[in-house]
């Protein structure tokens, strides 16, 4: 039996029960071939706190390589620093609301997109504040490959059938925020083929059209070229599930002694 082991997340991996499917109803001309449509796992928790930074898949036997490929399926290897693609770039705004891909990093495993949502003026009252981050959690996300592939990843609270045995992955990694800035990062898994790359997103929630932004092959070549690899990946080591993160009682006073 498999014990998931580390931070407790629901976040958007299929094997937690996350699953979304591509909206249908997408007019194309005849002339030219329909793309592959593949699906990404829409995040099944708070994105201001998942992250599957420990968690590992601890059952005797495991095969360390295939713990690898799970985990970097869904997040940035955590032995890596990826290299930065440089430039701020507008993908969609109104009067009152912008959205922009703030940072692109190039990992060995894929690419992490960083989101950055703005107002022109903050909401103080809590309820405004809970209202708009669930608007936020409703920004569409998705890439197109150069081989005409085309990997979404649906917003928060939506449902489908899993992505299955999706050659791309594109789950949303992190976020958080408040006031006039928000933030979204997003993991698309493994790395793409050479060519550009087309980030569109939308939110309609936010009354935010689509927009588009390409990343061009030389930027993506280059940074593939420099991203740093700190050290060789290795497994977390074992723990007993009983005993994780359990604290102990001071070794003296009334917390050390025993219960009436």
């Amino acid at each position: 039996m498999r014990v998931w082991r580390g931070r407790s997340v629901t976040c958007g991996c299929p094997a937690l029960g996350a699953s979304h499917q591509v909206g249908q109803g997408v007019a194309r001309r005849r002339s030219r071939p329909a793309p592959r449509v593949l699906d990404g796992p829409a995040a099944a928790c708070d994105p201001r706190t998942m992250h599957f930074s420990s968690m590992a898949l601890a059952s005797d036997g495991d095969d360390p390589a295939e713990l690898q490929a799970h985990l970097t399926r869904y997040q940035p290897p955590e032995n890596e620093v990826g290299a930065e693609i440089g430039g701020v770039h507008v993908l969609s705004r109104t009067e009152d609301v912008a959205l922009v891909l703030a940072g692109a990093r190039v990992h060995s495993t894929g690419i992490e997109l960083e989101l950055e949502l703005r107002l022109r003026v903050a909401g103080h009252d809590g309820t405004r504040h809970r209202d708009f981050w669930e608007a936020v959690e409703q920004t569409w996300v998705g890439v197109a490959l150069a081989d005409g592939t085309r990997v979404v990843a649906r917003p928060a609270r939506s449902f489908g059938r899993r992505p299955g045995e999706a050659t791309y992955v594109l789950s949303q990694s992190g976020g958080g925020g408040g006031g006039r800035s928000y933030r979204q990062t997003f993991w698309l898994s493994p790395a793409p083929p050479a060519g550009d790359l087309v980030v569109v997103v939308a939110n309609p929630e936010l009354g935010l059209p689509e927009g588009r932004h390409t990343l061009p092959t030389a930027a993506l070549a280059e940074a593939a070229a420099t991203a740093l690899v700190l050290w060789p990946w290795e497994p977390d080591p074992p723990v007993d599930p009983d005993d994780a993160g359990r604290p102990s009682p001071p070794p003296s006073g009334w917390f050390a002694e025993p219960p009436a």
